[in-house]
């Protein structure tokens, strides 16, 4: 049964020393069950890059996260990233179909907004997602890629 957007709470820009050991590891647990066991995807989701991230997250009145999206910072992934990323973009299971994706990126947006005004941002896209992305604003921006077995496309979006 799909989560009512309105339900969710958001908390936007969070750096990951202010998440609680709660919410971090209900994030990890999120992005394991999704991207590793559902999309059947063998990667080191644990990156290192968490910890330069500012973090969107939507939780239902459980406290339970519906929703997740990490924000990485100009030259997160070296000195060639220029504009902000955003990544890890997952929905609960429960909570699809209602909305949620669209607000959890005006999330993201909004905090490169405020954080990086000038700058565009750039986010790896699930290719079957790109129309739902181009709705956002986002641009394709390369051919489609593999990565872990999942086609891809670089988006950008200009501020």
């Amino acid at each position: 049964m799909a989560t009512n957007s309105t339900a969710l709470s958001w908390r936007s820009g969070i750096p990951l020393t202010d998440l609680t050991v709660f919410e971090l590891y209900d994030v990890m647990e999120l992005r394991a069950k999704v991207f590793i066991v559902e999309q059947t995807c063998i990667y080191q989701d644990l990156d290192g890059l968490d910890k330069a991230c500012l973090h969107v997250l939507g939780t239902d009145s459980t406290t339970a996260i519906r929703a997740y999206a990490r924000v990485l910072p100009p030259k997160t992934k070296g000195k060639y990233q220029i504009n902000p990323m955003i990544g890890r973009v997952v929905i609960a299971p429960e909570a699809r179909g209602s909305g949620q994706a669209r607000v959890l990126m005006e999330k993201a947006i909004d905090v490169c907004r405020i954080h990086w005004p000038d700058l565009g941002i750039d986010i790896g896209a699930q290719a079957h997602l790109e129309k739902f992305y181009s709705s956002l604003g986002f641009r394709k921006t390369s051919e489609p890629y593999d990565e872990d077995g999942i086609m891809h496309i670089d988006m950008h979006r200009t501020p």
